[in-house]
């Protein structure tokens, strides 16, 4: 679960948190929406963020929400991505995208 006594939320499977730093390459401001960051499993399923447990976890610690962040060309944001998966999830890669059009990236995730 996350979140403290007043905001707690448990996973309906594991919460799992991603620390991200998210750099503008570009010419142009971007904003972090959720369709340029997913979760992948070694079974091929696609996994969103989960706003519960985000939210939980960000009252929590008192933490703006990464998303609809606006970032600058040339600066960077930090920030925590939580998703919800199955326990026997395995495998799992981050796949980012950086606009709507743009080929996504895959990173391995490691525990």
């Amino acid at each position: 679960s996350l979140g403290n006594s007043f905001t707690s939320k448990d996973a309906q499977g594991v919460f799992k948190v991603v620390s991200l730093k998210i750099e503008n390459v570009g010419k142009e401001t971007k904003t972090i929406d959720s369709s340029m960051i997913k979760l992948t499993d070694s079974e091929g399923r696609t996994f969103e963020r989960s706003v519960d447990g985000q939210t939980a976890k960000g009252m929590a610690q008192g933490q703006v929400d990464l998303f609809l962040q606006q970032v600058q060309p040339g600066l960077s944001v930090n920030g925590e991505i939580v998703f919800d998966v199955p326990e026997t999830a395995e495998g799992l890669m981050i796949e980012l995208r950086g606009g709507l059009f743009a080929t996504p990236a895959e990173v391995e995730l490691s525990e």
